[in-house]
């Protein structure tokens, strides 16, 4: 499926208003979002593995 820059931006706008994203670069192009959930949950789960022992052979 395919979608317009416009409608793309809009939804991206539409997860910011949400809380969902959040922009990081402040530019009027080429700007960039990330999820801060989905970063918190990866540092869990690194500090999850983290703590595994490797099988001793």
């Amino acid at each position: 499926m395919e979608t317009t820059a416009k409608a793309t931006l809009r939804g991206l706008d539409q997860l910011e208003a949400a809380g969902v994203l959040t922009e990081i670069t402040n530019a009027a192009r080429d700007r960039v979002w990330i999820a801060h959930d989905v970063l918190d949950e990866m540092d869990r789960l690194d500090e999850r593995i983290g703590k595994r022992q490797s099988p001793r052979p």
